[in-house]
């Protein structure tokens, strides 16, 4: 079993760095602004049956070895990070999320994570998607941000540098850009409530609220049970535990209000403590002068409030960025509704190209 949990770890792990966290400016090719550069390394720790666990079994495909995993083999972690190869080391970043393997030959997995960060002059978290190999380095893009990182585009290199014994470590390094529009926006007002949204012509942002109505065993569904961790609540579900949702969104917290929207998603329990879930979701939205879908990866706290990055759309949402702050509302079991804030953002050059 100690095998088999190696395994899925290392096809698991997305992140490391050795602390030399720098700030570099360099020209952007085309229009002269600079484009922010931050490059540095953390050390993930992965401990079987402690902060990363199988889920799920894979059916075929390669059999259980030193480096690889049944094809489908579903794994969920919450891993520390620190500064140095030592576990003992400063921790700064806690990575959480979820690998299923995709290759028959068991050294390939599909990636999904968030990373919070906690550095000396930048907090805030990274959304990370990607494919990872279970002995050679991959790259994984980033694919949003929130806090200090929100607008942040680049890639994280993962890279096996311990995969003996209980724990494992892996070296992870960042290299995150932000484009020179990523400077017009305050991150530090996103608190402050926003004025009325703009007309779609003039828009560079737009922000409001909707309210998402769940029903658990009607919209919400426990697709796969958790391995570990508490299971005295439906706000704490077992580590592991897979959802499915599918969510009517309302102008008003009254489910009869009038709908607006639909959220489809999945989630995976991804905190011992029951709280927390990695979360991928689509919403799709139908309003009075915008239509189309966001898309959001990123983790949801189950009873406080979580920024969700928005990593790409459809529509009228196309190329937009952001985020989206969701925070329980009411828990009268079965229903549960969620309030949503959206602080949605477009580059200048779709202003200046596209028109909606």
């Amino acid at each position: 079993m100690a095998q088999l949990l190696q395994l899925c770890l290392l096809a698991s792990s997305l992140f490391a760095l050795s602390f030399k966290a720098t700030s570099s400016s360099s020209s952007s090719s085309g229009d002269g602004h600079g484009l922010e550069s931050l490059h540095f390394a953390l050390y993930q720790h992965e401990t079987i049956n402690k902060t990363g666990y199988i889920i799920v079994n894979g059916p075929a495909g390669a059999a259980v070895g030193q480096t690889t995993t049944p094809f489908g083999t579903v794994f969920a972690f919450q891993d520390p990070m620190t500064v140095a190869a030592n576990m003992s080391s400063k921790v700064v970043a806690i990575a959480e999320g979820t690998s299923i393997t995709s290759s028959f030959d068991g050294l390939r997995s599909i990636s999904i994570a968030k990373i919070t960060l906690r550095l000396k002059n930048r907090k805030g978290s990274i959304s990370i998607v990607g494919g990872t190999h279970n002995i050679k380095p991959a790259d994984h893009p980033v694919v949003g941000g929130t806090g200090d990182f929100m607008f942040v585009q680049g890639y994280v290199t993962s890279s096996p540098v311990d995969l003996k014994g209980l724990t494992v470590t892996y070296k992870i390094v960042f290299h995150l850009y932000w484009p020179p529009y990523a400077k017009k926006f305050s991150l530090h007002d996103k608190h402050i409530l926003p004025p009325p949204p703009p007309p779609p012509t003039t828009a560079m942002q737009i922000h409001f609220t909707l309210y998402q109505q769940e029903t658990i065993n009607k919209t919400l569904y426990l697709i796969v049970k958790g391995v570990t961790g508490p299971d005295t609540s439906p706000t704490t579900p077992p580590f592991g535990s897979l959802f499915v949702n599918q969510d009517l969104l309302t102008i008003s917290p009254n489910s009869s209000s009038k709908v607006v929207g639909v959220a489809e998603g999945v989630s995976i329990t991804s905190s011992l403590d029951g709280l927390i879930n990695v979360v991928t979701e689509k919403i799709t939205l139908e309003l009075k002068h915008y239509k189309g879908s966001i898309s959001m990866l990123g983790t949801a706290h189950n009873i406080e409030v979580f920024d969700l990055p928005v990593v790409g759309g459809t529509g009228d949402f196309m190329f937009v960025q952001g985020y989206i702050k969701p925070s329980l509302l009411t828990f009268d079991s079965p229903d549960i509704v969620y309030r949503l804030e959206f602080h949605l953002y477009w580059p200048p050059y779709v202003a200046d190209h596209f028109s909606y």
